[in-house]
């Protein structure tokens, strides 16, 4: 869950540049999967440690290849725990092959270093970096009297925010892969750390809805605390969007997702605040997970433990009145981000460069470019819902995620047939689960 260590920031994806190179044995491992050959020649798709993603023609397939020849769920790509990149035919009419060999179907074979993946008529190379390969042991490094070791097996670092550190996790007791946020921050912030961290387990632990991150437990003591979350397999729409623009049903089934999410957020009296592509998780199925309530805002809680210059969200993405004051946020908020999200998934960048000194300025002041001028086949009602999310004044936006939502779902029914090869691969609908509001 979350990003990674090495992963690119919103403003260097939109720029195009290269990540770091991680030193040897650091950082935290990761797949680069690119298109050799094919359609979709160039896409580059990350896979992180301990997830996998699907090959095929399918709408919910990380590398979705539109071809005839190619099964709607073809082949499976996994980076193990341990640091092994495996790739399975999942019963294809016209095989897979890995350096030339056909494989057995259903049989996991290991990836080679660069080894050639063949599906019909794309080509696929794959690419560890970011760290080593082998089984990773930090586990050393988290205090058993905060995460009960006898309990959990630290399989590999996610990502690392403000005041907390996330890692994938085997659960002993319920045998599961699970995503394990650890509060790590020094011994002077740890007061007002914890008391954050406390609230972020007590809003996320009443959020239930398929469009958010589970979270199924929490645990603080003085001497620090933990949340331990789904684990969702696959990318986050940020890795999905770092080679180029989303076609048009996939960034539809998204926004439509997220906004569900926040329909239902909104309705346990909940603020995001941090609503942005890195913060989307995608299961091998197409479904979209909103994730990191770290910034969370609760209406119904009964203090407010923001200041002013906290939980200001993450540029480019956050709105012109919480970038004059975090405290100003509310629901109306999360649709600007979102309406930033989506311009991203559909235009490959965001509205506003985050590595330009008066990006600030320009979120408040500034009209966004439009969304047309980079896409002009996409649909009228698309371009005027995204710069009506974009909107300067708060009035001015949708009324509400559930508007959102209803809107995205026309243009779903209207123009996803036409953006298909086969209407029969459109990810299932979600129904959205209303929550009562916090403290009710």
């Amino acid at each position: 869950m979350g990003a990674s260590a090495h992963e690119l920031d919103d403003g260097e994806r939109e720029a195009g540049r290269s990540p770091p190179p991680a030193a040897p044995g650091t950082g935290s491992l990761h797949a680069e999967v690119r298109v050799m050959e094919g359609s979709r020649t160039g896409r580059c798709y990350v896979l992180r440690r301990a997830q996998c993603f699907l090959i095929g023609r399918d709408a919910a397939c990380t590398v979705r290849i539109l071809d005839s020849a190619v099964s709607r769920r073809h082949a499976r790509l996994e980076l193990r725990s341990d640091g092994s990149l495996w790739l399975t035919d999942l019963g294809s009419a016209n095989g897979t092959q890995l350096a030339g060999r056909s494989l057995t179907p259903h049989e996991p074979v290991r990836v080679g270093p660069q080894a050639a993946i063949a599906v019909a008529s794309t080509v696929l190379s794959a690419r560890l970096r970011g760290g080593t390969t082998k089984p990773w042991s930090g586990a050393g490094s988290i205090d058993p009297s905060i995460l009960p070791s006898d309990e959990f097996e630290l399989l590999g670092a996610l990502g690392e925010g403000g005041y907390g550190r996330v890692y994938a996790a085997r659960q002993r007791s319920t045998d599961r892969l699970v995503a394990v946020k650890i509060l790590a921050v020094d011994e002077g912030a740890r007061a007002e750390a914890l008391r954050r961290f406390v609230r972020e387990g007590q809003v996320c632990a009443r959020l239930r809805n398929p469009n958010v991150v589970e979270v199924y437990e929490f645990s603080a003591t003085e001497r620090g605390a933990y949340l331990v979350m789904e684990l969702v397999n696959g990318p986050n729409a940020l890795d999905r969007v770092s080679s180029g623009p989303l076609h048009l049903s996939e960034a539809l089934e998204v926004g439509h997702q997220v906004a569900a999410g926040l329909e239902a957020i909104h309705e346990a009296g909940v603020v995001h605040r941090d609503v942005k592509p890195s913060n989307i998780l995608l299961t091998p199925r197409g479904v979209a997970k909103l994730g990191d309530f770290g910034i969370a805002k609760d209406l119904s809680g009964p203090l407010d433990l923001t200041q002013s210059n906290t939980g200001l969200g993450s540029l480019p993405y956050v709105s012109p009145e919480q970038a004059r004051d975090a405290r100003r946020a509310d629901a109306r908020s999360d649709l600007y981000s979102l309406g930033a999200t989506l311009y991203h998934l559909l235009g490959g960048r965001p509205p506003f460069r985050a590595d330009r000194p008066d990006v600030l300025l320009r979120i408040v002041e500034e009209p966004p470019p439009e969304l047309g001028d980079l896409r002009s086949e996409l649909p009228p009602a698309l371009l005027r819902l995204v710069h009506e999310l974009l909107a300067k004044r708060p009035e001015a936006r949708p009324s509400s995620a559930a508007e959102v939502r209803q809107r995205l779902a026309e243009l779903l029914d209207e123009h996803l047939p036409a953006a298909s090869d086969n209407a029969e691969e459109r990810s299932p609908r979600l129904q959205t689960v209303k929550l009562p509001r916090l403290g009710s």
